[in-house]
């Protein structure tokens, strides 16, 4: 007689349900993590601001809040591990990478918005000496017109006072 071959183990529905259920949220908290950081390195111009700007598989497990060992796990293995590996690779492509790269471009930033802020400044100050020296304008102008009104005023009275004169003056508030 033959042996009978062993029957396979069948999996409690229950707990094929939470297994299913955990996998379900090990990939949305991947996906949340891999939104968040391509948010960051649009945000940051092209540099992933943690880690040292390395964006890597482990990272995206971190920020993710999932251990890096499950994407080696069968339920993951040839999924999950597959698309993170592809976002990496998407990412890193499009990202700068490199310590010297990463400081060069950090460096060159920074100096672009150094000399923008100098630009500004200078101009600041070159709007301030012109204010400076419209103010010293308008005040000569409004000595000036005082000293004008003055003399009119005195020109009027001396025109008043002479009746003889075929000179008239004007009536006052027409023009």
């Amino acid at each position: 007689m033959k042996a009978a071959a062993p029957e396979p183990q069948r999996i409690p529905a229950g707990l094929l349900a939470s297994s299913k259920a955990r996998s379900a949220e090990v990939v949305t908290k991947l996906q949340k993590a891999m939104r968040d950081m391509e948010l960051e390195i649009e945000q940051n111009d092209g540099l992933y601001p943690l880690n040292g700007g390395r964006v890597s598989a482990a990272e995206v497990c971190r920020r993710a809040g999932v251990n890096s060992i499950t994407l080696h796990a069968p339920a993951h293995k040839d999924t999950t591990r597959k698309v993170v590996e592809k976002w990496v690779e998407e990412v890193v492509s499009k990202a700068v990478q490199g310590v010297k790269r990463i400081r060069r471009t950090v460096t060159d930033r920074a100096d672009a918005w150094k000399q923008a802020h100098d630009e500004i400044a200078t101009a600041y100050h070159i709007g301030k000496l012109e204010v400076v020296n419209l103010k010293a304008a308008l005040h000569e102008a409004e000595k000036r017109i005082k000293a004008l009104e003055e003399t009119n005023a005195t020109l009027v009275s001396q025109l008043d006072k002479l009746s003889s004169s075929n000179v008239k003056s004007l009536p006052k508030g027409k023009k």
